[in-house]
């Protein structure tokens, strides 16, 4: 039998994960990278930094089949790249001059020369010398223009990191470990690559180099970044285009770092089924991947690297190169936004499905994932959050969404955009994720028990079974009460059941909140059934509280398709919000539910209990199951089966 088991003391857990200095941990590099370059030598052709001249013929072929209305081919410089007319490649030149200039007036020393540098500020300098790599070959760039460029970029650097190239500023850990620092250190390495006869260039290579490494070592938690999900994404993207131009520059290959190909595979695991509902909104109707983006906002265009880190493991690592190369065919073919990123985009690679993926883990920065009938149309995909808090969270520990049969059908409130009033208001806080709230009793207003902290929670127990997942996870801390526990059991592949155990102030309330973008939602004694357009359904069971239920649901906003702007044209999924679905406990006790995501014309399930909870007699098509929530653990009947796993 396939067993996996995580067992994590509670006080041990609370003590390697709470405080912000003990989010950061290493590994040491890998060995067979080299510590530093010696040596920078000469671009003999241009392109010859993000791209190389004698690839010429393969990417005008990538150009032609990108999509029409690509960056790539809006882009009058990438354009004049594969155009016969010297008068396009001179107009070309002057539209870099203007395009490089625009964002150098970003590279102001009051922004770049403090502690935390803006790094947003400095992603424009290796856009930028993207396109200069292009430009250069063109031949029309004078010697004065060129001296401009160089002199804007290292200034630019030099208020980033300091003047001192041997000893640049390093921050201190947290700032280091963010993403926006990896815009700093690699714009550092990018322009010592470019103008590598400058007398700094080699150390700012070797810099970029050593705190890649670092971060790598640093910031990659079991596998996946230690920021929310697009932020993995985003900085693959980052270091993606770096890691190109250090391939090309000096031979050093650092897509093979393990760390990287841990980042790489991290999608893999994690894929969510084939959602058909985002599928038929963008036109594929066999569904897509990855959206919405495991409880973050979508990924959109960050996905592009995922085709690019499969290039690079084509040969030394054609099995996870081929995983790859399926995973971002089924997320719909995603190009970059980035004009010259999408000439890397190697469509003709093999593609191959991963075999048999089941349940996953990943300790440290707490996600859970339960899942069944993998590449299948009965796909079961359930995802739990509950640990270390880091950048860009929400408060939302042991949060969940579900998706079911090619359906969303509890989905995390995501993202919206920064700027965005919609996003400080709902999105980030308690109330719109799929957890217990607390509030003050007889409170109605729901925008006044947002009760979390966007603090760390605890993963105490996993065992993932051929037939049972099981889960205990801690956010007590985050919810600012006594106890807030939450047991999940997967009976697979036909339901869960939930057992929120908590504990605050008598002044309080709980409350069991949850998203559905669910259209027809039915309030029953003692169910919730939720019910959609796409021919699913999510039948909610509430064993505890045992009282009559009352309708109380509320839209909540979704993703970063919030706002009704006139650039939101384009959506993800069909709705732009879901319903928030609420009912009220005593703040001290068990609340006992059971999710039963089910197809059209299929039997709802018969729940009964008891003892309020403690032990529920299920029927699932003829089928008796038994669920006891013991002193130790759980006690698990399913048919004739008996499994038990314990945790105290």
């Amino acid at each position: 039998m396939k067993r996996q088991l995580i067992y994590i003391s509670l006080f041990f857990s609370v003590a390697l994960y709470s405080c912000k200095e003990d989010t950061i941990t290493g590994e040491p590099p890998q060995e067979n990278i080299p510590e530093d370059i010696t040596e920078l030598k000469p671009v003999e052709n241009y392109p010859g930094l993000i791209l190389r001249a004698e690839m010429y013929d393969i990417y005008k072929q990538r150009f032609e089949m990108l999509p029409v209305n690509s960056p790539a081919k809006k882009n009058k410089i990438v354009k004049a790249m594969f155009s016969d007319s010297e008068t396009e490649k001179k107009n070309a030149t002057a539209e870099f001059i203007s395009y490089w200039k625009d964002y150098a007036s970003r590279w102001t020393q009051e922004v770049l020369e403090r502690p935390e540098p803006d790094g947003v500020s400095l992603r424009g300098v290796w856009r930028c010398i993207h396109l200069y790599d292009i430009v250069k070959s063109f031949g029309y760039l004078k010697a004065g223009e060129e001296n401009d460029f160089r002199t804007a970029l290292v200034q630019a650097i030099k208020w980033a990191i300091g003047t001192d190239s041997k000893n640049p500023r390093i921050p201190d850990d947290y700032f280091r470990s963010g993403n926006i620092y990896t815009d700093v250190y690699l714009a550092a390495g990018l322009v010592g690559l470019t103008f590598y006869d400058q007398p700094q260039s080699k150390d700012w290579v070797n810099y970029a180099l050593a705190e890649l490494k670092w971060q790598l070592s640093h910031s990659v938690w079991d596998g996946c970044w230690h920021e929310t999900p697009r932020y993995h994404a985003y900085t693959m993207k980052l270091m993606g285009q770096f890691m190109e131009v250090l391939y090309n520059r000096t031979g050093i290959d650092m897509f093979q770092h393990e760390k990287n190909k841990e980042l790489a595979y991290w999608f893999v695991r994690f894929n969510s089924p084939r959602d058909k509902v985002a599928g038929l909104n963008v036109g594929i109707a066999d569904g897509v991947k990855l959206f919405p983006g495991l409880g973050d906002a979508a990924w959109g265009e960050n996905l592009a690297p995922v085709n690019q880190y499969a290039s690079h493991y084509a040969k030394t690592d054609p099995k996870l190169s081929a995983e790859l190369m399926w995973l971002w065919s089924l997320s719909g073919y995603i190009y970059s936004e980035e004009p010259v990123l999408d000439l890397l985009i190697d469509r003709s690679l093999p593609a191959a499905a991963p075999q048999n993926m089941g349940s996953d883990i990943c300790p440290q920065r707490g996600y859970i994932l339960m899942r069944d009938k993998f590449e299948t149309e009965d796909e079961i995909w359930f995802l739990l959050k509950c640990g270390k808090t880091s950048m860009h969270d929400h408060a939302d520990k042991n949060s969940f969404s579900l998706i079911a049969y090619g359906t969303p059908m509890a989905l995390d409130a995501g993202a919206a955009d920064y700027n965005d009033p919609g996003h400080k208001n709902w999105n980030k806080k308690s109330i719109s994720h799929n957890i217990v709230t607390f509030r003050n009793k007889g409170e109605t207003d729901i925008n006044k028990y947002d009760s979390q902290n966007a603090t760390d929670g605890v993963i105490v127990h996993w065992d993932s079974q051929n037939d049972m997942d099981y889960s205990v996870t801690d956010a007590s801390k985050a919810a600012k009460v006594s106890k807030y526990m939450r047991e999940v059991i997967f009976v697979k592949p036909d339901y869960f059941v939930i057992r929120d155990q908590v504990n605050a102030a008598a002044s309080k309330e709980a409350v069991w909140m949850m998203q559905t973008p669910c259209e027809d939602i039915q309030w029953e004694e003692h169910n919730i059934y939720c019910r959609n357009s796409w021919g699913t359904a999510l039948d909610v069971h509430v064993v505890s509280p045992s009282t009559v239920l009352v309708k109380h649901q509320n839209p909540g906003h979704f993703g970063t398709w919030t706002e009704e702007r006139p650039d939101r044209n384009t959506t993800i999924y069909p709705f732009k919000y879901q319903q928030t679905i609420q009912f009220p406990a005593p703040a001290t006790g068990n609340i006992v539910t059971v999710l039963h995501p089910m197809k059209d014309g299929a039997k709802r399930l018969i729940v009964t209990s008891r003892d309020n909870g403690q032990t529920l007699n299920i029927t699932k098509d003829g089928r008796q199951d038994q669920i006891s929530f013991t002193e130790k653990g759980i006690n698990v009947t399913i048919g004739s089966k008996n499994i038990i796993s314990e945790y105290k």
